[in-house]
């Protein structure tokens, strides 16, 4: 019975130090993520698809792009209110829209 006891304590202690390392990944990953987004403060008469249009890249789908912007800005509408502070990825992140094969 001391057996399975002292089993089940290693069990758990290396279950505890697994969920630990994979946590510190994820906040590495994070911490990384953020140091590559660029900030955009709107200025008077932009848009969300004229700044998508100045970031995106051409292999880019720019309907993508916007759509990865207001998801990290929690953006629900188009309007913008001139200063406001918009993080900008360096790619969008993975969408809800299919991929177009043409």
């Amino acid at each position: 019975m001391k057996k399975l006891y002292k089993y089940r304590r290693l069990a758990g202690i290396f279950l505890l130090a697994g969920a630990v390392a994979i946590g510190t990944h994820t906040q590495a990953k994070d911490i990384n993520n953020q140091a590559n987004e660029t900030v955009y403060i709107v200025q008077p008469g932009d848009t969300l698809w004229s700044i998508a249009s100045q970031h995106c890249t051409d292999e880019e789908n720019i309907l993508e792009f916007i759509h990865s912007i207001k998801t990290k800005n929690n953006i629900i509408s188009a309007n913008l209110n001139v200063g406001q502070k918009i993080k900008i990825g360096s790619r969008p992140h993975e969408s809800q829209f299919p991929k177009n094969e043409n």
